[in-house]
């Protein structure tokens, strides 16, 4: 539920204390005067980097205050962003764009990390079939709507309609995951399977969309190869990344205690699978492998589950809450908030260059994608569910959040260190649509799946429940 006029007043003043207690020791620790903070520098140099730094911890409280408005929800968030870009905040509050890039890629890692070890094999063995349907068909129909929309709307070439496409078509397990587990805590879906599926689904969805839009990026920047020779090294980036994820997992469970696990010896294992992980995703782009990266990190994950859960099920357990702990009070806030925060909404609406005509094209395609996916999503679940659980279905895979935000950049980033021109209004409107479906997606799912899952689903019987899962154990 909303928190009170009364617990927001008391959250807003915590956050307060906090945010000025962090803008001051940052200040202490790096010898800043925070004056001259409040008054940035006209260069790119170190004491830049230093100031975005202590902007950004500055920045933090306020972002996971516009979460805490409404619990879980990554609106509240980007309305905080987008607030603290508003005048006159933005003459003393600034982020320079090498630090917002480092964060958005931790932020990333952490969620390849939970996706990975989300996965759950035996799930996945038993919903074999209508998995990948509900996996692929929506993304294969959403995306030909996107890629056409923006080919003759906005005029994008075909390649860029594609990273457009795969971009926007990831559901969000950010906003999926926790709605589910709600609705599973109500006693609704999990009998069906329902719940299950999109816990299982989003991660398997997210797999697929990163994996093509790393290799469309790929194929649109990588001019040192050619079209050809990056589609023939997909395969081999893709089993390069399944076989250093099972080496990186099973070195992380040998590393890791397998008794009764004392509370410090948690941070060994966290910290084991980050650091491997973000060393995996800088290497594999400092190499241009693309693909390598994003599958070998959830490839981590996936084999870190399987070993770990093995020999000491309670670190696992304690392993998923930590990181968990991670993402919901450090990096959502600023993934989000800086997503919001980069978004000039002035600019956009009022400023010389603002085109109220192209916002409203670009909101228009979002909107088409959107309407062939839920019909793509209904008709591609087979007979096993009924037409109150596919309309269920249907509007619970539409949020959008997750990937969208961390890589909203990654197009206009690389046309900018490329310095592809060319690009750069194409660049400016994927973010801006990446922003625009966050806003609109996230918002009506959530709503939706809270609202309507007790009228669509029917209620668990516990004793079948508890008697399938005992089957579904033994079945290993």
């Amino acid at each position: 539920m909303p928190c009170t006029p009364k617990e927001f007043f008391r959250s807003s003043i915590q956050f307060l204390s906090l945010s000025i207690l962090l803008f001051v020791t940052s200040c202490l620790i790096f010898k800043r005067n925070p004056l001259e903070i409040l008054n940035p520098p006209a260069f790119n140099g170190s004491s830049y980097v230093v100031d975005s730094l202590i902007s950004s911890s500055a920045l933090l409280p306020f972002f996971y205050l516009g979460g805490n408005v409404e619990p879980k929800s990554l609106l509240g968030i980007l309305l905080a962003g987008l607030l603290f870009h508003l005048p006159p905040f933005h003459q003393f509050l600034f982020v320079d764009s090498s630090i917002s890039s480092v964060i958005r890629k931790i932020s990333f890692v952490v969620i390849l990390v939970r996706g990975g070890l989300s996965i759950d094999p035996i799930i996945l063995k038993r919903l074999k079939l209508p998995l990948p349907m509900l996996a692929v068909a929506p993304i294969i129909i959403e995306v030909t709507a996107l890629t056409f929309s923006s080919f003759y709307l906005l005029e994008f070439d075909l390649l860029s309609g594609l990273a457009l496409g795969f971009l926007i078509a990831a559901v969000s397990p950010a906003v999926v995951v926790p709605c589910m587990l709600e609705v599973e805590k109500k006693g609704y879906g999990r009998k069906s399977g329902i719940t299950t599926l999109c816990i299982a689904g989003a991660t398997l969805s997210d797999v697929l969309c990163i994996t093509a839009f790393s290799v469309v990026l790929g194929v649109i920047f990588g001019s040192e190869r050619s079209t050809l020779s990056i589609l023939l090294h997909v395969p081999i980036e893709i089993a390069l990344g399944i076989l250093i994820g099972f080496i990186g997992g099973y070195l992380i469970n040998f590393c890791s205690p397998k008794a009764k696990t004392p509370e410090e010896m948690i941070i060994m294992p966290c910290c084991l699978i980050l650091l491997l992980s973000l060393s995996v995703l800088l290497g594999s782009a400092h190499f241009n492998s693309e693909v390598l990266g994003p599958v070998a990190i959830l490839a981590l994950g996936f084999f870190t589950a399987i070993f770990v859960k093995k020999h000491n099920e309670e670190l696992f357990t304690r392993m998923k809450s930590q990181l968990d702990y991670l993402w919901k009070f450090i990096f959502m806030p600023l993934l989000f908030g800086l997503i919001g925060f980069r978004m000039d909404i002035v600019q956009l609406f009022f400023g010389e260059s603002s085109n109220i005509s192209r916002v409203a094209l670009c909101l228009l395609i979002l909107i088409v994608g959107l309407l062939f996916r839920l019909f793509a999503t209904y008709f591609s679940i087979l007979g096993r569910f009924n037409r109150k659980e596919k309309i269920f279905l249907a509007f619970a895979w539409i949020p959008k959040a997750t990937i969208q935000a961390a890589l909203a950049t990654a197009f206009l980033d690389k046309a900018v260190v490329e310095k592809r021109n060319e690009l750069f209004e194409i660049g400016n409107a994927i973010l801006l649509m990446a922003v625009l479906s966050i806003f609109l997606s996230a918002p009506l799912g959530q709503f939706f799946i809270r609202v309507f899952s007790s009228k669509l689903l029917q209620k668990d019987d516990e004793d079948l429940v508890e008697t399938e899962r005992f089957q579904l154990i033994q079945g290993r």
